[in-house]
């Protein structure tokens, strides 16, 4: 199960609550997709930092992130991505 927080906060339970893992992925963790088969693996939407501070650099846009390791070392699938889903 995992929870999503504020400002790319993750916590990650793999046993029911009894323990909990945090995970800080630093960056703004808009929604997170967890893979029906492989709860390891899981891919984030994310926002850049300009979507919620109009004076960063850059622009404004969603990016698709994609972890194998429980929400933790994010690799960059895309950028300017609107939707997503896992294949069979």
């Amino acid at each position: 199960i995992y929870f999503l927080g504020r400002s790319g906060k993750i916590w990650v339970t793999q046993d029911g609550g009894k323990t909990y893992q945090f995970h800080n992925a630093q960056m703004n963790v808009l929604s997170l997709l967890i893979h029906p088969s492989i709860p390891q693996h899981s891919m984030a939407f994310i926002l850049t930092p300009k979507c919620s501070d109009w004076t960063a650099p850059g622009y404004c846009y969603q990016a698709l992130y994609y972890s194998v390791e429980v929400a933790q070392n994010w690799q960059l699938l895309d950028t300017y991505v609107t939707q997503a889903t896992w294949g069979n």
